[in-house]
């Protein structure tokens, strides 16, 4: 597990293709021992690399191994896991019918299992990111705060989930023009995230578009300013999406005057 651990290490700091080889490495070790689990969290991390690298394909083939694998071995907790992983990929690729079926299948099989409770957070933020993309915003925010309320029930829920979460309820409430909710919102967020960097960028921009909303323009320029450095740190391997928020929040922060006071009061 050193190898998968330094992995994830290098991956959180966006070296993704030393994190690949690590993985690769460490699935290629527990295949020769037979181990099991290993593999599946090589496989499991692999996935999660290539998807950062835009890499759907190799993604794909990544979870289809990890599913086979767990269902060989009889792993309903793993299976779940992959399910989730399929709907992000689908749901990257804007399959969103085939997304909404793998996340029902996260759903159903974390119902069975004892002590799934983090398994069904994730199924609520899985749907509440599809409601997200399909504009039915209200209906996301139900399912983010279910799955906030079920994260409080797991004792070894990953800090960085329950930031994931409240990193797309601040997300939502930008989208709905609540501003002063998303503040506080956003900056547990980024608190929570704070040891994967590349997770950040997202919280940042809407924290800073949040700012200027409410007319803290210097607050707003340094989230701005934060992520910008970030992406240019990660290169290549900034997602497109990124890039693109990024603009768009510059052309807000670089007009002024009358849209910073949109949002006050």
């Amino acid at each position: 597990m050193e190898q998968i651990d330094l992995a994830i290490e290098l991956a959180k700091r966006g070296e993704f293709w030393p994190a690949i080889h690590l993985y690769e490495e460490a699935w290629l070790r527990a295949e020769q021992k037979g181990d099991a689990k290993t593999q599946f969290n090589a496989l499991n991390g692999l996935s999660n690399v290539a998807n950062l690298l835009n890499s759907p394909a190799m993604a794909r083939a990544c979870l289809l191994k990890a599913w086979a694998l767990a269902e060989l071995i009889g792993d309903r907790r793993m299976l779940s896991a992959v399910a989730y992983n399929l709907a992000g990929l689908e749901f990257r690729r804007h399959n969103y019918e085939q997304a909404r079926l793998w996340l029902r299948q996260c759903r159903e099989i974390a119902e069975e299992l004892e002590g799934g409770a983090k398994e069904l957070a994730y199924s609520y933020h899985g749907m509440a990111v599809l409601h997200e993309e399909l504009g039915e915003l209200e209906e996301a925010l139900e399912c983010l705060q279910q799955g906030l309320e079920v994260t409080e029930q797991v004792g070894d829920i990953e800090q960085s989930f329950r930031g994931a979460l409240l990193s797309t309820q601040g997300s939502l409430l930008i989208k709905l023009g609540r501003y002063r909710e998303a503040v506080p919102v956003l900056a547990e967020a980024l608190n929570l995230l704070e040891e994967a960097e590349v997770y950040l960028i997202s919280p940042l921009l809407n924290l800073a578009e949040a700012h200027f909303k409410l007319g803290e323009e210097e607050a707003a320029r340094q989230c701005y300013q934060r992520a910008s450095s970030i992406i240019k740190r990660l290169k290549e391997a900034a997602e497109p999406d990124f890039l693109l928020r990024l603009r768009e929040v510059g052309r807000m922060l670089g007009r002024g005057g009358e849209e910073s006071r949109e949002g006050r009061a």
